[in-house]
């Protein structure tokens, strides 16, 4: 059984990951399959077999750059023996308090698809395992749901928020997406590309869906 609020498997009456109720993933897992192309509950999309198989498909495709403490960790190398200073420590202290004082920055974007909100719902979650971007909460809405997942650390800051909300319209679906990152006031560019990076694979997997209906 998988559990229906973080996806991960679990066995007994809780999910040993994060609490919920097995008993409301048996539900789901019952009503999963099959589902509309206008579904757009979470769990019952993640329940599907086929869709469980698409995420880890792109999940092994997945790349790790380096990330914002393994980037501080070999500035370290360099930087000590000359003063004996570390970054890393530094950085571990100066964030909480650059988050406290409520430095933030990010983008958002909304884009409209053409398509139902199944594929799309699927598109996203493919394009959160293809970049190693993992969910932190689901929040299920009647017209669509809110996914928050995690953007990994890299050289230009510390490990931040995408918020990712699906919204089925009359004959599309919307997404809007906003990345969060505490702490700093710039990010260099990294929202900039995560957008483009996101909806850029929602674009192409959805094309793919299209050639895979034509097919057959």
């Amino acid at each position: 059984m998988y559990c229906h609020q973080c996806g991960e498997a679990a066995n007994g009456n809780f999910c040993a990951s994060c609490g919920t109720s097995l008993r409301d993933s048996q539900s789901a897992a019952e009503s999963a399959a099959p589902f509309s192309l206008d579904e757009v509950r979470y769990a019952v999309i993640i329940q599907s077999p086929d869709v469980r198989q698409a995420i880890a498909d792109f999940s092994s495709d997945a790349k790790c750059p380096l990330s914002g403490e393994r980037f501080l960790e070999i500035c370290d190398l360099a930087l000590a023996p000359a003063s004996g200073l570390s970054l890393k420590t530094l950085a571990s202290i100066a964030h909480p308090l650059s988050t406290k004082l409520g430095l933030r920055t990010g983008k958002q974007r909304t884009v409209e698809f053409p398509a139902p909100a199944a594929p799309v719902l699927i598109s996203v979650l493919c394009s959160l395992a293809r970049r190693a971007q993992p969910i932190r909460e689901v929040t299920q809405r009647d017209d669509g749901c809110l996914i928050v997942a995690a953007i990994p650390s890299d050289f230009r800051s510390l490990e931040a928020d995408l918020s990712v909300e699906v919204k089925r319209a009359d004959d599309s679906t919307r997404i809007k997406a906003a990345t969060n990152i505490q702490g700093q006031i710039t990010d260099w560019g990294k929202s900039k590309q995560v957008l483009n990076t996101f909806f850029s694979d929602i674009a192409q997997a959805l094309a793919g869906f299209s050639d895979d209906a034509r097919a057959a």
